[in-house]
């Protein structure tokens, strides 16, 4: 009897996470998806950061004024295939895709501000692009860089099982159960955040066999004109 459990809780995460995947492709169809690429967004005065270097961001609850100052690093993607994401959540729905693409993420609070009522603040958000330079050109002559949004597995939290023996962290995504990279996203929750305390997570990008998309080539801080790449 506890085998049947076993197994059937087993079938039930596995039918989540490909759920999750799904709706973040725009369906489970075997035929490549039709749907018109993001517009493309120029970026000026951006900031490119080589993996693995770091950057600060202040994060503040609105109705407080708490603030969080966040130590961000995105480390060199690591490649695996879809036979691998298949092993990782014991389905066999990632075998579609020739590879994904596991971009590591730290996040690290290194000042907590407090208040009495323990406020949440937000988490500072990322995001897999793909940058390329533009035939327009600035007033200098220089190429102005373009950036799209990338192929992406879900990062949110809770599209995937909670990791186990944590109560600290936010539930575990599909992009961490898919590449196996993570211990969870910090909730934001002031009262549980330990300041020098290093939260992993990760992005992952994908890639079709038939029609590839767009594979993510690096990755975004979100309203702070902040991206990384192989440099």
């Amino acid at each position: 009897m506890f085998r049947m459990v076993k197994r059937h809780a087993s079938r039930a995460l596995s039918a989540a996470l490909i759920t999750s995947l799904c709706a973040a492709l725009v369906g489970c169809s075997h035929e490549p998806s039709e749907q018109a690429p993001a517009a493309a967004e120029k970026v000026r005065e951006e900031r490119v950061l080589a993996f693995g270097e770091s950057t600060r961001r202040t994060t503040t609850d609105p109705a407080t004024g708490t603030q969080v100052e966040w130590e961000i690093a995105v480390e060199a993607p690591q490649r695996i295939s879809g036979t691998e994401a298949a092993n990782n959540i014991r389905s066999p729905e990632p075998q579609r895709y020739s590879a994904f693409y596991c971009y590591p993420v730290t996040l690290t609070p290194v000042r907590v501000g407090t208040a009495p009522s323990q406020p949440t603040v937000p988490v500072p958000e990322l995001t897999l692009v793909t940058a390329q330079e533009s035939v327009v050109r600035d007033a200098d002559g220089a190429p102005v860089t373009t950036t799209r949004r990338a192929n992406s597995v879900p990062a949110a939290p809770g599209s995937a099982h909670q990791p186990s023996g944590d109560a600290k962290v936010a539930l575990r995504s599909a992009a961490e159960a898919y590449c196996d990279i993570g211990s969870g996203a910090p909730t934001g929750y002031t009262p549980d955040l330990e300041e020098g305390r290093a939260y992993t997570t990760v992005l992952a990008s994908w890639e079709r066999r038939v029609d590839p998309g767009e594979p993510a080539t690096g990755v975004a801080l979100e309203d702070a004109n902040v991206r990384w790449e192989a440099r």
